[in-house]
């Protein structure tokens, strides 16, 4: 024989008597709520991206005709993308006006991003990103081609993508 509960349909807590159904409600609320807090977390990392692409690099007249290293990485939180470029040219050939490289994302508004010419002159780099393009545009400080045989062109900062 099967002996009968003290308490049908209740559970004792430190706090006394609790209708089991309305700890299964309990129960049920918690696990929603860490589903929610799952989905959240989840979508915070979605966020939170890094990663390195390969741009094309070019000049905006003429060409260059030999590339050493290029070296470029990002990482996008949320809708700004963080971007460090480094451009090696050997041999620039007859490459002019401005060094042109391709981003990892289109960019939503205008920005300008700020770099150094680290093996000859030592030149301050300024870049620009018009809204919606695709590409970053390098100038030196007062607009001139910014590369040259045996350059290093560094430059970084952040962008909003479109």
């Amino acid at each position: 024989m099967k002996a009968k509960p003290l308490f049908p349909n209740q559970i004792i807590t430190k706090t006394g008597l609790v209708p089991s159904d309305e700890l299964v409600q309990i129960v049920q609320r918690i696990v929603a709520d860490l589903k929610e807090q799952d989905a959240a977390i989840t979508a915070i990392q979605d966020d939170f991206v890094s990663g390195t692409w390969t741009p094309t690099v070019t000049s905006g007249t003429g060409s260059i005709t030999t590339l050493g290293a290029v070296v470029a990485q990002y990482r996008q939180v949320g809708m700004m993308v963080f971007i460090s470029l480094n451009i090696t040219i050997t041999t620039n050939g007859t490459g002019a006006t401005d060094v042109r490289a391709t981003l990892p994302f289109a960019s939503a508004s205008m920005a300008v991003m700020a770099g150094r010419e680290n093996a000859v002159t030592g030149d301050m780099i300024q870049g620009i990103i018009a809204a919606g393009g695709g590409l970053m545009r390098m100038f030196t400080y007062n607009n001139a081609y910014p590369g040259g045989s045996g350059y290093n062109l560094h430059i970084s900062g952040w962008y909003e993508r479109s």
